[in-house]
This record gives C-alpha cells, sequence and structure tokens, in this order.
C-alpha cells in the first residue's frame, strides 16, 4: 500500500491481464511510451482488473484487450488519467474504461478508440469523466443506473452513438450533468 509502480518506456507484451488489489497504489508510465500490449492475450479478461481504492494509474497506452481494457469493480476514489486505449483491429475491442458499482471515480485526459464503449459505467456512483477523447467506438460513453455522473469537456465524434444513460433494470440512475 502507497507504493508508486513505475514502467519505463516499452512495449510490454502480455499474455495475461494484471490484477491491482493493493490499495493506495500508483502506477505510472515513467516516460511517454509505455505500451501494454495485450494482443497475444488467451483470455477474454481485463488488461488491467482494479479491486483496491485509493488507485491511481496514468501515463499509460493500453493496446488490444480481449476485454475490457480497465475495469474497476467495487472500488472507491480510483484516478484514471493521461490513458491512451486502443484496439487496431476492428470489432476486437469491448471496453475502453468498465466501472462496476465503483465510487468517486476521476477519469481524465483519457483516448479511447475502437472500443465497443468507450467508457461503461454500471451502478457506479460519483464518476467525473473530464478532457477525454471517445472516438471511433460504437458508443462513446454508456452510464447504467448508479448516480452523480458528470462528463466535462469532453470530444465523443465518430461514435455510432455519443452518450447512453439509462436506468439499471431495477430502476436507479439519476442526476448526471453533461456540459463543455
Amino acid at each position: 500500500p502507497g507504493s508508486v509502480v513505475c514502467l519505463e518506456s516499452g512495449t510490454y507484451e502480455l499474455a495475461d491481464g494484471l490484477s491491482l488489489g493493493v490499495p493506495g497504489l500508483t502506477l505510472r508510465a515513467l516516460d511517454e511510451g509505455a505500451v501494454l500490449d495485450f494482443s497475444r492475450q488467451r483470455a477474454p479478461a481485463p488488461g488491467l482488473a482494479i479491486q483496491g481504492d485509493d488507485v491511481t494509474v496514468e501515463g499509460l497506452e493500453f493496446r488490444d484487450a480481449r476485454g475490457p481494457a480497465v475495469r474497476v469493480e467495487g472500488s472507491d476514489n480510483v484516478r484514471l488519467a493521461s490513458l491512451r486505449i486502443l484496439w487496431t483491429r476492428s470489432g476486437e475491442g469491448t471496453s475502453g474504461i468498465d466501472l462496476r458499482e465503483a465510487s468517486n471515480t476521476r477519469v481524465t485526459d483519457v483516448e479511447v478508440v475502437g472500443a465497443k464503449r468507450g467508457i461503461l459505467s454500471a451502478d457506479s456512483v460519483r464518476l467525473v469523466v473530464e478532457g477525454s477523447s471517445l472516438h471511433h467506438n460504437e458508443v462513446g460513453g454508456w452510464f447504467e443506473g448508479g448516480s452523480d455522473h458528470e462528463l466535462t469537456g469532453a470530444e465523443l465524434r465518430s461514435n455510432r452513438c455519443g452518450i447512453v444513460l439509462a436506468t439499471s433494470p431495477a430502476g436507479a440512475g439519476e442526476r448526471a450533468k453533461i456540459h463543455g
């Protein structure tokens, strides 16, 4: 807990996804050009699965994950910043960022290209997406259930659908603010 893990620039070819469950951990690129390449991933699973609180991930590129590039599940206070998430093969991408029952999540300056859903939030609360670019996806942002979602200063272009705001099957889902 409280450690900072830095990755030098280069391409890291991974056959399996990564799991981050340590609270208070920061995972960051030491400099520009740290790429996590999942094109040889054996099974459809998240590229990076986060299940710890107070986690920060920044400055990395995620390429060709077989499942969501980044999944945050049941975590509180996660920061995702300056990430580039893309699929180089058509029809391969699932979700760029997949939030499940997360709270107090901040997504800043993230680019997602080629996903089914650029950002998917299901039953999460207090999510802020700012200054991000979601383009060439099936859906730029999909927000279902949960509450208090804010999308600001984002660029949504060349998506089949820009934004989906929906209640969950249980009828939950309120307070979304989209501006800038």
